[in-house]
């Protein structure tokens, strides 16, 4: 099963299926935990600031660039 198939079922989204790839355990299993939190660390802050403003069009466009 190739990177295709993956992005033609959906699923997470295509980002996160190229991350499981690059950063498989065997490859040295701390590179996902520190992609992890260079990637959802500024989409979280963002995030945050956005839903107390209540504004729901940034809400969504914030989600758009995560998937």
């Amino acid at each position: 099963m190739g990177p295709e198939d993956e992005q033609e079922l959906g699923g997470m989204g295509e980002g996160e299926s190229r991350a499981d790839d690059r950063y498989r355990p065997e490859n040295g299993g701390e590179d996902i935990v520190g992609y992890a939190l260079r990637v959802t660390a500024p989409c979280a802050r963002k995030w945050n600031s956005f839903v107390r403003r209540g504004n729901r069009k940034y809400v969504k466009s914030v989600s758009g660039e995560q998937s």
